[in-house]
């Protein structure tokens, strides 16, 4: 009978067991459908090494805008992954930046240092340039990849740094499922891929098909500043600052990073400026510069001439202490002090050289025997003298 119960118990605990398991095996395969759902919702138009790369990096929201740099020019920067997700350049954002800028500029830069993104954000942000109503010039700073490049076919013109480069590739993506579904996810990563190649043919002045074959054929394309020229993607070259020969997209990508972040820290550094009395006047950078010149000149000529004062203080000191000295000498000289006694009133004239002085010239000098007879005070007549004839005669007998 206890056997029997005993295999009862044994037997309800497998089937208890089995359930857990089957339900935390639904559980494992509902989440990963999830999220590779997700990743098919969110296809992105760039490596998966570059897109796990930036989603490790912390981003700040919108640091990709930047105020006005002249009255009649405004500037927006693409410097960061295309996508919603935090301190991405998202459609919406730059959508809302964009028409801002536009209902008080005519002419707006966009400068672009991007390793690409999300495809569906970077159409809609192409949408969004190719519909503004200003004068838009496109700059490739830096890099521009995937789905940065063709947002870059938006300049009206589009020029690149001689040191730049631009990358176009097959749309990246995934799917988990059946066979249906992995077809559906194909055809609409083709479709997306025929969306692009028609943006871009319209810059290139070529056919969407020619546009397939040359650039979606499986391979990364880097292409320099004059490859891009040579195949009619740009409009232009224009000279920057020097970067390390050698340098890889991955290298260009963070020294046009590292760029912008100075140029804002030096934009803050003069805003800061511009709040102090001795700036308020200067409308400009370029006053603020020459300020500083100025300022930094005349700090040199005051510290010439503080150099020189402190020269002739010291000149002035070694005098003084000359005199000082000279006055104890004497002193000691005539026996109004000790040669002991000469340190402290060495200190008395430092201290206080009127007060030493009259002390000084209180004490009455203290006659020497051996010197007497010499001195020119000496007298015919007074008691010394008396005294010493004494002597002298007594010695004569």
């Amino acid at each position: 009978m206890l056997q029997k119960s005993h295999k009862k118990i044994t037997f309800y605990y497998i089937i208890h067991i089995n359930n857990i398991l089957h339900l935390i095996n639904k559980t494992v395969v509902l989440l990963i459908n999830k999220s590779l759902i997700y990743v098919r919702k969110e296809m992105y138009f760039c490596t998966v090494k570059l897109t796990q790369k930036m989603k490790q990096k912390k981003r700040k929201k919108t640091n990709f805008f930047n105020e006005m740099m002249e009255d009649s020019v405004a500037t927006i920067y693409l410097y960061s992954f295309i996508g919603d997700y935090e301190g991405d350049v998202s459609a919406m954002n730059f959508a809302k930046e964009l028409s801002e800028k536009e209902k008080k500029y005519k002419n707006i830069e966009i400068r672009i240092n991007s390793k690409g993104g999300e495809i569906l954000e970077g159409i809609a942000i192409f949408n969004a340039i190719m519909a503004s109503s200003a004068n838009i010039n496109i700059f490739v700073d830096g890099v521009a990849a995937s789905m940065a490049s063709v947002i870059a076919l938006c300049g009206k013109p589009l020029k690149m740094s001689k040191y730049a480069r631009l990358m176009i590739h097959c749309a990246y993506g995934g799917s988990w499922g059946d066979k249906n579904k992995l077809k559906s996810c194909i055809e609409q990563m083709e479709s997306l891929e025929d969306t692009l190649a028609e943006m871009m043919s319209k810059k290139m002045n070529k056919t969407k098909e020619e546009i397939l074959d040359l650039f979606f054929d499986g391979t990364d394309h880097w292409l320099t500043a004059q490859e891009a020229l040579d195949y009619g993607i740009i409009d232009g070259i224009y000279d920057v600052e020097p970067i390390p020969e050698g340098s890889t997209p991955e290298d260009i990508f963070d020294i046009f990073s590292n760029r912008l972040l100075i140029n804002k820290k030096q934009e803050r550094m003069y805003d800061n400026l511009r709040k102090m009395d001795a700036f308020k006047n200067c409308a400009t950078d370029v006053d603020i510069e020459n300020r500083v010149i100025t300022m930094a000149q005349e700090a040199q000529r005051t510290a010439t001439l503080e150099a020189r004062v402190a020269e002739l203080e010291q000149k002035e000191q070694a005098a003084m202490q000359a005199e000082i000295n000279s006055l104890v000498d004497a002193a000691v000289e005539d026996h109004r002090i000790t040669e002991a006694q000469k340190p402290h009133f060495v200190a008395i004239l430092t201290a206080n050289r009127e007060n030493g002085e009259a002390v000084l010239a209180s004490m009455t000098p203290k006659k020497s025997v051996e010197t007497e007879p010499n001195d020119p005070a000496y007298k015919e007549g007074d008691a010394w003298s008396k005294r010493q004839q004494e002597i002298e005669n007594q010695n004569k007998k």
